[in-house]
């Protein structure tokens, strides 16, 4: 009768063990989700006489990701994945341009040791002096933990740029991190 009472707790212990050991699994860690900005972009295009497909800008974006993180009581190491959730263009000057000198857009980024990806392209909508491109699903957390990135926008025109053109763009960000 001894040898039962052990062998039946074990028994009984056993599909608690299992429940315990288990609820460690990852699928069960907590997760935060906000939202977050690089800092705008703003750039100029060049006068152009030429029709068609040109660069509108490549530049060095600094991330700063620890520091916004740091601000969402968020730990860069613990980043799940971050999207892009809004690329938006505004034209600064010269107040009569329109985007109607565009008939399309694209968007990309790249980082040392990573490849240039897509990011946003054609038009979501178009308003005279702002336009928001229509988003790639990719997951940037590798490009945004580098301390910068390239941003590059390139467009297609529908006549010769006659004068500069000061544009801004503007990136926002869906960030997924386990706490």
């Amino acid at each position: 009768m001894k040898k039962r009472i052990p062998l039946l707790v074990m028994l009984l212990a056993l599909p608690f063990a299992g429940f315990l050991f288990n609820s460690c699994d990852e699928s069960n860690v907590v997760e935060l989700d906000f939202d977050f900005n690089s800092a705008d972009i703003i750039f100029e295009v060049a006068a152009d006489q030429q029709t068609g497909t040109i660069e509108l800008v490549e530049t060095i974006v600094p991330t700063n990701l620890d520091s916004i993180f740091e601000a969402n009581n968020a730990d860069i190491s613990n980043i799940k994945s971050i999207y892009l959730k809004k690329c938006e263009f505004t034209i600064l000057s010269p107040e009569a341009q329109t985007f109607d000198i565009l008939s399309d857009m694209t968007s990309s980024i790249s980082a040392v040791d990573l490849a240039e990806v897509t990011i946003a392209s054609g038009f979501k909508s178009k308003i005279e002096k702002s336009c928001e491109l229509n988003l790639q699903n990719v997951n940037l957390a590798d490009y945004l933990k580098k301390p910068s990135f390239t941003f590059k926008a390139v467009g297609v025109t529908t006549g010769p740029i006659t004068e500069p053109i000061q544009m801004k763009a503007s990136l926002k960000y869906k960030a997924k991190v386990g706490i």
